[in-house]
């Protein structure tokens, strides 16, 4: 049987082509301040720093997230996410997996 967490990627993979953007679209999701960077949101679901970048970068483009002015260390790149239904959605889907999901996404609220 699968678990959890593969099932959640292999959602994510079927719906965007990508295992992880499930899991990343609702860590911003759940971001309560609404700024981030790809260190944050790889330590908070565990999946790598160089895949989270690319994952931005098509959020980015798509106007889900814009790179966050006045908020820019030499070290990090800030985001802050844009107000949309995407994110919303991105949390039902993922909450619709119910109680077969792992302990961290269950923290996922609907916003």
């Amino acid at each position: 049987m699968q678990s959890g967490s593969e099932r959640v990627k292999d959602l994510s993979k079927a719906l965007f082509g990508n295992r992880h953007q499930l899991e990343i679209a609702c860590a911003i999701a759940d971001e309560k301040s609404g700024i981030f960077t790809a260190t944050t949101l790889s330590a908070a679901t565990g999946v790598p720093h160089n895949l989270v970048g690319p994952i931005l970068s098509k959020f980015a483009g798509i106007g889900t997230i814009t790179v966050a002015p006045n908020v820019r260390s030499s070290s990090s790149k800030y985001y802050s996410r844009n107000e949309c239904d995407f994110w919303g959605a991105c949390v039902s889907i993922l909450n619709s997996m119910g109680s077969e999901l792992p302990a961290p996404y269950q923290l996922v609220s609907e916003k």
